[in-house]
């Protein structure tokens, strides 16, 4: 899965882990309108196509390279 698209995720964008929730649950922060997405796309170096590299979009943006994962229990 890594590579393919940057990946939505719920938390909102954050510069550190400081005081982030231990059980699972999602960072989220009142002041920020970014979300984070992980994963880096297919426009991306080899090195940057890995579950730890993070950046920030705005909910509301388009682009070909973001995308979700659907999963099924």
């Amino acid at each position: 899965m890594h590579g393919n698209v940057w990946e939505w995720c719920e938390d909102t964008w954050h510069d550190s882990y400081a005081n982030a929730p231990v059980d699972g649950t999602a960072l989220l922060h009142k002041h920020s309108d970014q979300r984070v997405r992980r994963g880096g796309s297919w426009f991306l170096s080899p090195r940057n196509c890995r579950s730890a590299t993070r950046g920030n979009l705005s909910p509301d943006s388009c682009n070909d390279d973001v995308g979700f994962r659907v999963v099924m229990a």
